[in-house]
Protein backbone atom coordinates (compact mmCIF):
# COMPACT_ATOMS: atom_id res chain seq x y z
CA UNK A 1 0.00 0.00 0.00
CA UNK A 2 2.03 2.49 0.65
CA UNK A 3 4.98 1.65 -1.76
CA UNK A 4 2.00 2.14 -4.41
CA UNK A 5 1.29 5.45 -2.64
CA UNK A 6 4.94 6.62 -3.23
CA UNK A 7 4.91 5.57 -6.76
CA UNK A 8 1.96 7.88 -7.59
CA UNK A 9 1.99 11.49 -7.96
CA UNK A 10 -1.18 12.72 -6.99
CA UNK A 11 0.02 15.84 -8.72
CA UNK A 12 -3.06 16.36 -11.32
CA UNK A 13 -5.31 19.29 -11.84
CA UNK A 14 -8.59 18.53 -11.79
CA UNK A 15 -9.53 19.53 -16.03
CA UNK A 16 -5.64 17.27 -16.49
CA UNK A 17 -7.28 13.64 -14.31
CA UNK A 18 -10.98 14.33 -16.23
CA UNK A 19 -9.42 14.37 -19.51
CA UNK A 20 -7.26 11.34 -18.87
CA UNK A 21 -9.89 9.23 -17.68
CA UNK A 22 -11.61 10.09 -21.70
CA UNK A 23 -9.06 8.76 -23.12
CA UNK A 24 -8.54 5.89 -20.71
CA UNK A 25 -11.75 4.65 -20.00
CA UNK A 26 -13.52 5.92 -23.07
CA UNK A 27 -16.95 4.81 -23.62
CA UNK A 28 -17.11 2.86 -19.80
CA UNK A 29 -20.20 4.55 -17.72
CA UNK A 30 -19.23 7.20 -15.01
CA UNK A 31 -22.05 8.98 -13.95
CA UNK A 32 -25.77 8.00 -13.17
CA UNK A 33 -28.94 9.27 -11.43
CA UNK A 34 -30.55 6.68 -9.27
CA UNK A 35 -32.85 5.83 -11.69
CA UNK A 36 -30.65 5.16 -14.38
CA UNK A 37 -32.25 7.47 -16.55
CA UNK A 38 -29.20 9.77 -16.62
CA UNK A 39 -25.96 8.17 -17.58
CA UNK A 40 -23.00 9.58 -18.91
CA UNK A 41 -19.53 8.05 -19.85
CA UNK A 42 -15.92 8.82 -18.54
CA UNK A 43 -15.88 10.46 -22.43
CA UNK A 44 -19.20 12.64 -21.67
CA UNK A 45 -18.25 13.54 -18.59
CA UNK A 46 -14.69 15.12 -19.63
CA UNK A 47 -16.72 16.47 -22.85
CA UNK A 48 -19.44 17.65 -20.64
CA UNK A 49 -16.93 19.61 -18.25
CA UNK A 50 -14.84 21.10 -20.82
CA UNK A 51 -18.09 22.80 -22.87
CA UNK A 52 -19.27 24.19 -19.00
CA UNK A 53 -15.59 25.41 -18.97
CA UNK A 54 -15.71 27.54 -21.69
CA UNK A 55 -19.47 28.82 -21.39
CA UNK A 56 -17.87 29.52 -17.73
CA UNK A 57 -15.11 31.58 -19.24
CA UNK A 58 -17.51 33.38 -21.55
CA UNK A 59 -19.20 34.72 -18.57
CA UNK A 60 -16.29 36.33 -17.10
CA UNK A 61 -15.45 33.30 -14.22
CA UNK A 62 -12.31 32.36 -13.70
CA UNK A 63 -8.73 31.80 -11.48
CA UNK A 64 -9.62 34.66 -9.05
CA UNK A 65 -13.97 34.41 -8.95
CA UNK A 66 -15.25 32.69 -5.84
CA UNK A 67 -18.71 31.11 -7.02
CA UNK A 68 -21.51 29.62 -4.68
CA UNK A 69 -23.28 26.77 -6.04
CA UNK A 70 -26.82 26.04 -5.02
CA UNK A 71 -28.33 22.99 -6.83
CA UNK A 72 -29.84 19.80 -5.99
CA UNK A 73 -26.91 16.77 -6.06
CA UNK A 74 -27.42 14.74 -9.05
CA UNK A 75 -25.06 13.92 -11.89
CA UNK A 76 -25.61 16.55 -13.59
CA UNK A 77 -24.37 19.10 -10.24
CA UNK A 78 -21.54 17.40 -10.19
CA UNK A 79 -20.45 18.09 -13.34
CA UNK A 80 -21.09 21.80 -12.64
CA UNK A 81 -19.25 21.29 -9.58
CA UNK A 82 -15.84 19.65 -11.42
CA UNK A 83 -16.27 22.18 -13.78
CA UNK A 84 -16.17 25.25 -11.60
CA UNK A 85 -13.64 23.89 -9.56
CA UNK A 86 -11.12 23.29 -12.05
CA UNK A 87 -10.90 27.25 -13.29
CA UNK A 88 -12.40 29.03 -9.35
CA UNK A 89 -13.26 28.84 -6.06
CA UNK A 90 -16.46 27.06 -5.46
CA UNK A 91 -18.49 27.55 -1.94
CA UNK A 92 -21.13 24.71 -2.35
CA UNK A 93 -24.24 25.57 -0.67
CA UNK A 94 -27.45 23.29 0.48
CA UNK A 95 -30.34 24.59 -1.58
CA UNK A 96 -32.42 24.64 1.59
CA UNK A 97 -29.89 26.65 3.42
CA UNK A 98 -31.95 29.85 5.47
CA UNK A 99 -31.48 33.59 4.11
CA UNK A 100 -29.52 34.23 6.64
CA UNK A 101 -26.97 31.43 6.63
CA UNK A 102 -25.94 32.26 2.92
CA UNK A 103 -25.91 35.48 3.21
CA UNK A 104 -22.62 35.25 6.10
CA UNK A 105 -21.30 33.13 3.63
CA UNK A 106 -21.22 35.46 0.75
CA UNK A 107 -20.46 37.64 2.71
CA UNK A 108 -17.40 36.38 4.14
CA UNK A 109 -15.90 35.01 1.25
CA UNK A 110 -16.97 37.90 -1.28
CA UNK A 111 -18.86 35.74 -3.46
CA UNK A 112 -19.07 37.49 -7.12
CA UNK A 113 -21.07 34.46 -8.71
CA UNK A 114 -23.76 32.53 -7.51
CA UNK A 115 -24.99 29.26 -9.39
CA UNK A 116 -28.56 28.10 -9.00
CA UNK A 117 -31.70 26.59 -10.23
CA UNK A 118 -33.33 28.33 -13.03
CA UNK A 119 -36.77 30.51 -12.11
CA UNK A 120 -35.49 30.25 -8.29
CA UNK A 121 -37.15 30.98 -5.15
CA UNK A 122 -34.25 30.32 -2.94
CA UNK A 123 -32.24 32.04 -0.43
CA UNK A 124 -29.18 31.78 -3.44
CA UNK A 125 -31.60 34.26 -5.73
CA UNK A 126 -32.82 36.22 -3.17
CA UNK A 127 -29.24 37.27 -1.94
CA UNK A 128 -28.50 37.72 -5.07
CA UNK A 129 -30.79 40.02 -6.04
CA UNK A 130 -30.28 41.72 -2.84
CA UNK A 131 -26.57 42.18 -3.14
CA UNK A 132 -26.76 42.70 -6.84
CA UNK A 133 -24.55 39.23 -7.65
CA UNK A 134 -24.27 37.91 -10.75
CA UNK A 135 -27.17 35.00 -10.94
CA UNK A 136 -26.49 32.17 -13.21
CA UNK A 137 -29.63 29.93 -13.79
CA UNK A 138 -28.82 26.35 -14.47
CA UNK A 139 -31.38 24.07 -16.07
CA UNK A 140 -31.34 20.58 -17.38
CA UNK A 141 -30.73 21.00 -21.31
CA UNK A 142 -30.06 17.19 -23.03
CA UNK A 143 -29.27 18.53 -26.36
CA UNK A 144 -26.86 21.09 -25.34
CA UNK A 145 -22.84 19.99 -25.17
CA UNK A 146 -22.97 21.16 -21.89
CA UNK A 147 -26.43 18.60 -20.70
CA UNK A 148 -27.12 22.18 -19.20
CA UNK A 149 -28.55 25.89 -20.27
CA UNK A 150 -27.18 28.51 -18.50
CA UNK A 151 -28.78 31.70 -18.34
CA UNK A 152 -26.80 34.69 -16.33
CA UNK A 153 -28.72 37.26 -14.81
CA UNK A 154 -26.16 40.19 -14.51
CA UNK A 155 -22.39 39.90 -15.11
CA UNK A 156 -19.43 39.01 -13.58
CA UNK A 157 -17.78 42.46 -12.65
CA UNK A 158 -13.59 42.65 -13.45
CA UNK A 159 -13.66 39.12 -15.30
CA UNK A 160 -10.55 37.07 -14.79
CA UNK A 161 -9.30 34.57 -17.77
CA UNK A 162 -6.14 33.40 -15.21
CA UNK A 163 -5.84 29.75 -15.70
CA UNK A 164 -6.14 28.04 -12.19
CA UNK A 165 -3.41 26.08 -10.85
CA UNK A 166 -2.60 22.86 -8.42
CA UNK A 167 -1.50 25.57 -5.47
CA UNK A 168 -5.51 27.87 -6.48
CA UNK A 169 -8.45 27.33 -4.30
CA UNK A 170 -10.84 24.48 -6.09
CA UNK A 171 -13.22 24.37 -2.84
CA UNK A 172 -14.75 26.27 0.54
CA UNK A 173 -16.06 23.82 2.79
CA UNK A 174 -18.08 24.81 6.10
CA UNK A 175 -17.38 22.64 8.51
CA UNK A 176 -19.96 20.73 10.55
CA UNK A 177 -19.50 22.40 13.81
CA UNK A 178 -20.12 19.21 15.93
CA UNK A 179 -18.06 20.75 18.73
CA UNK A 180 -17.99 23.91 18.11
CA UNK A 181 -18.42 27.07 15.87
CA UNK A 182 -18.21 26.29 12.55
CA UNK A 183 -15.55 27.42 10.48
CA UNK A 184 -15.08 27.55 6.31
CA UNK A 185 -11.39 25.42 5.26
CA UNK A 186 -10.25 26.43 1.93
CA UNK A 187 -9.29 23.30 0.26
CA UNK A 188 -6.90 23.59 -2.78
CA UNK A 189 -6.84 21.00 -6.43
CA UNK A 190 -3.39 20.09 -4.79
CA UNK A 191 -4.80 19.00 -1.38
CA UNK A 192 -8.59 18.00 -2.82
CA UNK A 193 -6.27 15.27 -5.67
CA UNK A 194 -3.85 14.25 -2.73
CA UNK A 195 -7.14 12.97 -0.56
CA UNK A 196 -8.66 11.83 -3.77
CA UNK A 197 -5.89 9.53 -5.06
CA UNK A 198 -5.27 8.44 -1.58
CA UNK A 199 -8.24 7.07 -1.00
CA UNK A 200 -8.69 5.40 -4.49
CA UNK A 201 -5.38 3.63 -4.05
CA UNK A 202 -6.16 2.98 -0.58
CA UNK A 203 -9.30 1.28 -1.01
CA UNK A 204 -8.53 -0.58 -4.62
CA UNK A 205 -11.11 1.06 -6.39
CA UNK A 206 -11.70 0.57 -10.40
CA UNK A 207 -13.56 0.29 -13.42
CA UNK A 208 -15.22 -2.43 -12.40
CA UNK A 209 -16.66 -0.54 -9.28
CA UNK A 210 -20.16 1.81 -8.87
CA UNK A 211 -20.70 3.22 -6.12
CA UNK A 212 -23.73 5.63 -4.71
CA UNK A 213 -22.75 8.81 -3.41
CA UNK A 214 -25.64 9.90 -1.02
CA UNK A 215 -23.66 12.79 1.15
CA UNK A 216 -24.13 16.27 0.13
CA UNK A 217 -21.88 17.99 -1.80
CA UNK A 218 -21.54 20.43 0.98
CA UNK A 219 -19.20 18.12 2.90
CA UNK A 220 -15.93 17.05 2.10
CA UNK A 221 -16.40 13.65 2.25
CA UNK A 222 -18.85 13.87 -0.55
CA UNK A 223 -15.83 14.25 -3.35
CA UNK A 224 -12.86 12.47 -1.44
CA UNK A 225 -14.32 9.64 -0.33
CA UNK A 226 -17.97 9.12 -1.91
CA UNK A 227 -17.14 10.13 -5.46
CA UNK A 228 -14.38 11.34 -6.91
CA UNK A 229 -11.77 8.25 -6.08
CA UNK A 230 -14.05 5.81 -7.41
CA UNK A 231 -14.43 8.30 -10.79
CA UNK A 232 -11.02 9.19 -10.94
CA UNK A 233 -10.00 5.80 -11.11
CA UNK A 234 -12.55 4.66 -14.04
CA UNK A 235 -15.10 3.45 -12.11
CA UNK A 236 -18.89 4.77 -12.13
CA UNK A 237 -20.77 6.87 -9.25
CA UNK A 238 -24.20 6.95 -8.82
CA UNK A 239 -25.05 10.45 -7.33
CA UNK A 240 -28.34 11.34 -5.03
CA UNK A 241 -30.03 13.69 -3.71
CA UNK A 242 -29.57 12.47 -0.27
CA UNK A 243 -30.82 8.97 1.62
CA UNK A 244 -34.36 7.39 0.68
CA UNK A 245 -34.61 4.26 1.01
CA UNK A 246 -36.91 3.64 -1.38
CA UNK A 247 -34.53 5.47 -3.85
CA UNK A 248 -32.16 3.03 -2.37
CA UNK A 249 -33.92 0.06 -3.19
CA UNK A 250 -35.12 0.71 -6.78
CA UNK A 251 -31.02 1.42 -7.90
CA UNK A 252 -29.91 -1.79 -6.00
CA UNK A 253 -32.18 -3.19 -8.15
CA UNK A 254 -31.75 -1.53 -11.54
CA UNK A 255 -27.79 -0.28 -11.36
CA UNK A 256 -26.59 -2.94 -9.13
CA UNK A 257 -24.06 -0.89 -7.03
CA UNK A 258 -21.47 -2.47 -5.92
CA UNK A 259 -20.32 -0.22 -2.99
CA UNK A 260 -21.24 3.11 -0.76
CA UNK A 261 -19.76 5.70 1.65
CA UNK A 262 -21.30 7.57 4.18
CA UNK A 263 -21.49 8.11 7.53
CA UNK A 264 -22.36 5.29 10.53
CA UNK A 265 -26.07 7.34 11.24
CA UNK A 266 -26.72 6.88 7.23
CA UNK A 267 -25.39 3.13 7.33
CA UNK A 268 -27.16 2.77 10.18
CA UNK A 269 -30.83 4.14 8.85
CA UNK A 270 -30.25 1.70 6.03
CA UNK A 271 -29.87 -1.45 8.01
CA UNK A 272 -32.94 -0.17 10.13
CA UNK A 273 -34.94 0.11 7.23
CA UNK A 274 -33.69 -2.96 5.14
CA UNK A 275 -34.88 -4.61 8.60
CA UNK A 276 -38.26 -2.98 9.03
CA UNK A 277 -39.24 -3.66 5.35
CA UNK A 278 -37.42 -7.41 4.77
CA UNK A 279 -35.65 -6.41 1.97
CA UNK A 280 -31.79 -7.71 1.13
CA UNK A 281 -29.95 -6.61 -2.24
CA UNK A 282 -28.96 -9.45 -4.28
CA UNK A 283 -25.34 -11.13 -3.93
CA UNK A 284 -22.87 -8.94 -5.08
CA UNK A 285 -24.66 -5.53 -4.97
CA UNK A 286 -23.07 -2.78 -1.63
CA UNK A 287 -20.24 -5.62 -1.00
CA UNK A 288 -18.14 -2.73 -0.41
CA UNK A 289 -18.83 0.24 2.21
CA UNK A 290 -16.98 2.62 3.77
CA UNK A 291 -17.70 4.62 6.99
CA UNK A 292 -16.59 8.14 7.38
CA UNK A 293 -17.26 11.37 9.22
CA UNK A 294 -18.10 10.31 12.50
CA UNK A 295 -16.94 7.73 15.74
CA UNK A 296 -17.48 4.26 14.07
CA UNK A 297 -20.34 2.26 16.37
CA UNK A 298 -18.51 -1.37 17.05
CA UNK A 299 -21.79 -3.15 16.14
CA UNK A 300 -21.97 -1.49 13.04
CA UNK A 301 -19.68 -3.75 11.04
CA UNK A 302 -20.89 -6.62 12.54
CA UNK A 303 -24.70 -5.54 11.79
CA UNK A 304 -23.35 -5.16 7.73
CA UNK A 305 -21.95 -8.16 7.21
CA UNK A 306 -24.67 -10.39 8.86
CA UNK A 307 -27.26 -8.32 6.62
CA UNK A 308 -25.74 -7.66 3.01
CA UNK A 309 -22.59 -9.90 3.66
CA UNK A 310 -20.71 -7.14 2.78
CA UNK A 311 -17.48 -5.72 4.18
CA UNK A 312 -16.70 -2.21 6.16
CA UNK A 313 -13.67 0.07 5.28
CA UNK A 314 -12.81 3.29 7.55
CA UNK A 315 -10.93 5.86 7.47
CA UNK A 316 -9.92 9.01 10.34
CA UNK A 317 -9.49 12.63 9.10
CA UNK A 318 -11.26 15.83 8.98
CA UNK A 319 -11.96 18.54 6.35
CA UNK A 320 -8.21 20.23 7.81
CA UNK A 321 -5.48 17.65 6.85
CA UNK A 322 -4.92 16.08 3.02
CA UNK A 323 -4.54 13.72 2.84
CA UNK A 324 -6.69 11.28 5.03
CA UNK A 325 -4.47 10.36 8.30
CA UNK A 326 -5.58 6.50 8.69
CA UNK A 327 -7.25 3.59 7.49
CA UNK A 328 -8.49 0.10 7.34
CA UNK A 329 -9.19 -1.05 3.56
CA UNK A 330 -12.41 -3.34 3.45
CA UNK A 331 -10.69 -6.44 3.70
CA UNK A 332 -9.16 -5.77 6.75
CA UNK A 333 -10.22 -7.24 10.59
CA UNK A 334 -9.61 -4.30 12.96
CA UNK A 335 -10.42 -4.05 17.12
CA UNK A 336 -13.10 -1.89 18.03
CA UNK A 337 -12.47 1.42 18.76
CA UNK A 338 -9.67 1.24 15.85
CA UNK A 339 -10.27 3.55 12.59
CA UNK A 340 -6.89 1.97 10.76
CA UNK A 341 -3.40 2.06 10.27
CA UNK A 342 -1.80 5.23 9.70
CA UNK A 343 -1.19 6.45 6.45
CA UNK A 344 1.91 8.42 4.94
CA UNK A 345 3.09 10.65 4.96
CA UNK A 346 1.04 11.18 8.17
CA UNK A 347 2.83 11.02 11.73
CA UNK A 348 1.13 11.17 14.88
CA UNK A 349 1.88 11.79 18.21
CA UNK A 350 -0.05 11.32 21.78
CA UNK A 351 -0.13 14.34 23.70
CA UNK A 352 -0.70 15.51 27.19
CA UNK A 353 -2.42 18.52 27.98
CA UNK A 354 0.83 20.20 28.52
CA UNK A 355 2.48 18.73 24.94
CA UNK A 356 4.32 16.10 26.16
CA UNK A 357 4.50 13.19 23.88
CA UNK A 358 3.14 10.00 25.84
CA UNK A 359 4.12 6.30 25.16
CA UNK A 360 2.15 3.96 22.68
CA UNK A 361 -0.93 2.51 24.43
CA UNK A 362 -1.82 5.78 26.79
CA UNK A 363 -4.98 7.89 25.56
CA UNK A 364 -4.24 11.66 24.77
CA UNK A 365 -4.76 14.29 22.50
CA UNK A 366 -3.86 13.53 18.98
CA UNK A 367 -1.57 15.76 17.25
CA UNK A 368 -0.69 15.52 13.63
CA UNK A 369 2.54 15.78 11.89
CA UNK A 370 4.30 15.68 8.39
CA UNK A 371 0.83 15.94 6.12
CA UNK A 372 -0.69 18.83 4.42
CA UNK A 373 -2.80 20.78 6.47
CA UNK A 374 -5.48 23.30 5.14
CA UNK A 375 -5.69 26.83 5.59
CA UNK A 376 -9.13 28.09 7.55
CA UNK A 377 -10.31 31.35 5.60
CA UNK A 378 -10.08 34.43 7.80
CA UNK A 379 -8.07 32.79 10.66
CA UNK A 380 -5.37 35.72 11.03
CA UNK A 381 -2.93 33.58 13.26
CA UNK A 382 -2.40 30.16 13.34
CA UNK A 383 -3.35 28.41 16.68
CA UNK A 384 -4.17 25.08 15.48
CA UNK A 385 -0.26 24.30 16.02
CA UNK A 386 1.55 23.74 19.16
CA UNK A 387 5.39 24.74 19.55
CA UNK A 388 6.11 21.50 18.44
CA UNK A 389 4.41 22.88 14.84
CA UNK A 390 2.38 19.70 14.86
CA UNK A 391 -1.51 20.42 14.56
CA UNK A 392 -3.72 19.70 16.97
CA UNK A 393 -7.04 17.82 16.73
CA UNK A 394 -10.07 18.06 18.70
CA UNK A 395 -10.02 13.81 19.20
CA UNK A 396 -8.18 11.93 21.93
CA UNK A 397 -6.79 8.30 21.44
CA UNK A 398 -4.20 6.41 21.27
CA UNK A 399 -1.47 4.17 18.94
CA UNK A 400 -1.12 0.56 19.83
CA UNK A 401 2.37 -0.82 18.65
CA UNK A 402 1.11 -2.38 15.58
CA UNK A 403 0.86 1.78 14.33
CA UNK A 404 -3.31 1.25 14.50
CA UNK A 405 -4.77 4.65 15.68
CA UNK A 406 -7.37 3.97 17.79
CA UNK A 407 -10.48 6.87 18.59
CA UNK A 408 -11.52 7.37 22.30
CA UNK A 409 -14.15 10.56 21.41
CA UNK A 410 -13.45 14.02 21.19
CA UNK A 411 -11.92 16.24 23.72
CA UNK A 412 -14.44 18.82 24.37
CA UNK A 413 -17.34 15.99 24.37
CA UNK A 414 -15.39 14.63 27.79
CA UNK A 415 -18.28 14.87 30.28
CA UNK A 416 -17.50 15.77 33.55
CA UNK A 417 -19.89 14.81 36.56
CA UNK A 418 -18.71 15.37 39.85
CA UNK A 419 -15.13 15.82 38.79
CA UNK A 420 -15.00 12.47 37.10
CA UNK A 421 -14.08 12.64 33.35
CA UNK A 422 -16.45 9.99 31.49
CA UNK A 423 -16.08 8.90 27.68
CA UNK A 424 -19.57 9.32 26.07
CA UNK A 425 -18.69 6.81 23.75
CA UNK A 426 -17.95 4.00 26.51
CA UNK A 427 -21.26 4.48 27.62
CA UNK A 428 -22.62 4.37 24.00
CA UNK A 429 -20.77 0.86 23.84
CA UNK A 430 -22.58 -0.47 27.02
CA UNK A 431 -26.14 0.95 26.19
CA UNK A 432 -24.73 -1.13 22.68
CA UNK A 433 -24.87 -4.43 24.32
CA UNK A 434 -28.29 -4.66 25.16
CA UNK A 435 -29.89 -7.18 22.68
CA UNK A 436 -32.85 -4.18 22.36
CA UNK A 437 -30.57 -1.04 21.82
CA UNK A 438 -30.07 -0.99 18.27
CA UNK A 439 -28.01 2.53 18.58
CA UNK A 440 -27.06 5.16 21.28
CA UNK A 441 -25.74 8.14 21.62
CA UNK A 442 -24.54 9.78 25.14
CA UNK A 443 -23.77 13.44 25.60
CA UNK A 444 -23.23 15.55 29.08
CA UNK A 445 -26.32 18.49 30.01
CA UNK A 446 -25.17 21.26 32.38
CA UNK A 447 -25.75 20.40 35.38
CA UNK A 448 -25.52 23.39 39.05
CA UNK A 449 -24.18 20.57 41.64
CA UNK A 450 -22.68 17.89 39.14
CA UNK A 451 -21.14 19.97 36.46
CA UNK A 452 -22.70 17.85 33.87
CA UNK A 453 -25.61 15.12 34.15
CA UNK A 454 -25.61 12.71 31.44
CA UNK A 455 -28.37 12.03 28.68
CA UNK A 456 -28.33 8.91 26.93
CA UNK A 457 -30.92 8.81 23.65
CA UNK A 458 -31.63 5.26 22.22
CA UNK A 459 -33.38 3.71 19.45
CA UNK A 460 -34.68 0.78 19.93
CA UNK A 461 -34.75 -2.33 17.39
CA UNK A 462 -37.70 -3.31 15.57
CA UNK A 463 -39.69 -5.92 17.84
CA UNK A 464 -38.28 -4.48 21.06
CA UNK A 465 -40.80 -5.10 24.64
CA UNK A 466 -38.54 -4.42 27.56
CA UNK A 467 -39.01 -1.51 29.25
CA UNK A 468 -36.03 1.45 29.30
CA UNK A 469 -36.03 0.39 33.35
CA UNK A 470 -35.33 -2.81 32.03
CA UNK A 471 -32.38 -1.22 30.09
CA UNK A 472 -31.21 0.89 32.17
CA UNK A 473 -30.80 -2.11 35.13
CA UNK A 474 -28.70 -4.34 32.09
CA UNK A 475 -26.67 -1.23 31.45
CA UNK A 476 -25.93 -0.87 35.09
CA UNK A 477 -24.23 -4.23 35.49
CA UNK A 478 -21.77 -2.97 32.59
CA UNK A 479 -21.83 1.03 33.38
CA UNK A 480 -19.09 1.61 36.32
CA UNK A 481 -18.98 4.34 38.62
CA UNK A 482 -20.53 7.40 38.11
CA UNK A 483 -21.38 6.38 34.01
CA UNK A 484 -25.21 5.39 34.49
CA UNK A 485 -27.14 7.76 32.43
CA UNK A 486 -29.25 10.09 34.82
CA UNK A 487 -31.62 9.93 31.39
CA UNK A 488 -32.41 7.60 28.81
CA UNK A 489 -34.97 8.90 26.44
CA UNK A 490 -36.52 6.76 23.84
CA UNK A 491 -35.97 8.31 20.41
CA UNK A 492 -37.11 6.69 16.85
CA UNK A 493 -33.90 8.25 14.86
CA UNK A 494 -30.37 9.38 16.40
CA UNK A 495 -30.79 13.27 14.97
CA UNK A 496 -28.20 14.20 12.78
CA UNK A 497 -27.31 17.79 11.36
CA UNK A 498 -27.16 19.27 7.88
CA UNK A 499 -24.29 16.80 7.32
CA UNK A 500 -25.32 13.80 8.45
CA UNK A 501 -23.36 13.57 11.33
CA UNK A 502 -24.20 13.41 15.17
CA UNK A 503 -23.31 17.06 16.57
CA UNK A 504 -23.24 15.99 20.44
CA UNK A 505 -22.90 19.94 21.37
CA UNK A 506 -25.97 20.08 19.51
CA UNK A 507 -27.97 17.67 21.64
CA UNK A 508 -26.53 19.21 24.70
CA UNK A 509 -28.01 22.51 23.63
CA UNK A 510 -31.77 20.97 23.07
CA UNK A 511 -31.88 18.68 26.02
CA UNK A 512 -30.72 21.04 28.48
CA UNK A 513 -33.33 22.46 29.73
CA UNK A 514 -35.48 19.21 28.97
Amino acid sequence: MDAFLARHSPERAIADWVEDNSEVYGNAPALFDMTGSVAMTHAEVADRVSALVREFRALGIGRDTRVAVCLTDGPETLTVLLALMSMSAVLPIHPTAAVDTFEKMVEKLDISVVIGAHRPVSAAWKIAEARGICYVAVETDPSSPAGVCLTPHRRVDNPSRAQAGLDDVALYISTSGTTGSSTVVAITQRSLDRNVATHGALNGYGPGDRAICVMSFTYLFAYVRASLPILQRGGAVIVAPGYRFADMQSCCETLKPTSMTATPTILQKLLADCDARGWRPEPGVLQRLHATGEAIPDTLRARLHAMFGARLGTNYGMTEVSPQVAAYGSEEQFEPGAVGRIVTPWCVDIVDENGAALPLGSVGRIALRGGYVNAIVGAEKETRFDQEGRFLTGDRGFVDDAGILFIAGRADEVINRGGEKLDPKVIEQSLERDPDVQRAVVFGVPDPKLGQKIVALIVLRKGATRSVQDIREGAGTQIAGWGMPERLVVVPDVPTNANGKVSRRDLSLRYADA
